[in-house]
């Protein structure tokens, strides 16, 4: 039985090979089950694939549909990645394919690497535990994505498109824009939100190039995307009240979901959209997670500016609903991530009170430049810290800058709070 603390150990890339080529003679020996898996919708996009996939599972799941979904990254478990309709693959299913794959592949000397091994998996797990739709996310990308092998989604979503991986993917908008754009399919219908007009000329231009009918928010005879509605051409208006949507980052991530069920449901009942968006769960996305002598935790999993730009104006709301509070930031960046342009938001609106030191590994390049007050250490333990920022005063804490670490804590929690009143 493969651990939960190292279930599986792939590299990430195979040779510096990112062609689909070696993955495709893999799904070969397997009877190509890509091509037998039926009504896909395919994610692609920087920020906010993981919450419209989740808000659109939750609505087709309420009007009665069975929904296989594949997700990336998981916060606690691998096996959070392959969900079999209402739960995710169990240890032993996730070994039973496992086996499967690996025997096979090494009989014929084919390495896959650690997303396409996943990936793998999750298309027999599919074949096996068929539904009514398959939702895939993808990795990295989208054109030479592992997922990409897909031949005839129904639909494609595009979500938030930002700066994000720029050794793979490009170190402009327009050439992370056209990766994402590689999942369109000849005359598969498209939809995306309001995004950067760099971003929305690379993404028609590619639509147009595909026959794609391509839905924009608020762009004129196309979908309406924004926090009150949803509205495609020839189909009902679906109005909604956005309050329960924690975070305002989520309105466009429920809107470009609700829009896509429309699409894929014209006559669904809007009793089932509005409970599904409000049932909808996607744990590390602005997730109010403990309170600790009145202080209450937040964990989200913005780790890029843009992600931290969505979370800034969250905050911002929530400084507007209460005088009294009081905000401590506690970013969690990994060593790969510049701590200037994460925090500039921030900087930006003087939302945050009081800034915790991020753990030992991250990087502090220039953090010296900026009029944060950083506790002494970093190498306080992690209740030890937060004991300090609520001495000082803080309210509310957010944890934010990875969602490995968002991840670390979730699985930690026990530990963590062993001692301590909630």
């Amino acid at each position: 039985m493969i651990s939960d603390e190292l279930p599986f150990n792939y590299p990430r890339l195979i040779d510096g090979d990112i062609s689909l080529t070696r993955f495709l003679k893999a799904l070969d020996l397997f009877d190509s089950p890509h091509k037998k898996l039926q009504n896909i919708i395919h994610i692609a996009g920087t920020n906010g694939k993981g919450s419209t996939s989740a808000f659109l599972k939750s609505i087709l799941t309420e009007a009665g549909f069975r929904v296989n979904r594949f997700i990336s990254p998981h916060l606690v478990s691998l096996y959070e990645r392959i969900e079999l309709s209402q739960t995710q693959i169990s240890a032993g299913q996730f070994e039973h394919y496992h086996t499967i794959a690996k025997t096979k592949l090494s009989e014929h000397n084919i390495a896959l690497s650690f997303f396409e091994m996943l990936t793998l998996i999750a298309f027999l797990a599919y074949l096996d535990h068929p539904a009514d739709y398959i939702i895939l996310e993808t990795g990295l990308g989208g054109r030479l994505d592992a997922t990409n092998v897909i031949e005839n989604p129904l639909v494609t979503l595009i979500t938030r498109i930002a700066l994000d991986h720029q050794a793979l993917l490009g170190n402009s908008l327009d050439q992370i824009a056209a990766e994402k754009a590689g999942i369109f399919k000849k005359g598969t219908p498209a939809f995306t939100i309001a995004q950067e007009p760099i971003v929305l000329d690379v993404l028609q231009n590619q639509a147009n190039k595909l026959q794609v009918p391509l839905f924009v928010q608020n762009k004129e005879g196309s979908c309406i995307i924004n926090d009150k509605k949803a509205e495609l051409p020839g189909h009902k208006i679906f109005s909604y009240t956005p309050q329960f949507l924690t975070a305002s980052y989520q309105h466009e991530n429920a809107a470009l979901a609700i829009a896509a069920a429309i699409h894929l449901y014209p006559n669904i009942d809007l009793k089932h959209i509005e409970t599904g968006i409000k049932q909808a769960y996607h744990p590390g996305r602005f997730q109010k997670w403990r309170s600790v002598d009145g202080c209450q935790l937040w964990l989200d999993g913005a780790h890029n500016p843009n992600g931290a730009a969505a979370l800034s104006k969250t905050l911002i709301d929530m400084k507007q609903k209460s005088s009294a509070t009081k905000i401590a930031l506690w970013p969690m960046l990994l060593s790969n991530r510049s701590f200037d342009d994460f925090l500039d938001p921030f900087q930006k609106h003087q939302i945050i009170d009081h800034f915790l030191p991020p753990p030992l590994e991250a990087k502090f390049t220039l953090m010296s430049e900026h009029d944060y007050h950083f506790a002494d250490t970093v190498k306080d333990p992690f209740i030890k810290i937060l004991h300090h920022s609520i001495q000082n005063g803080s309210t509310d804490i957010v944890i934010c800058g990875s969602l490995y670490y968002i991840g670390w804590c979730l699985k930690n929690e026990h530990i963590l709070f062993e001692n301590t009143s909630h």
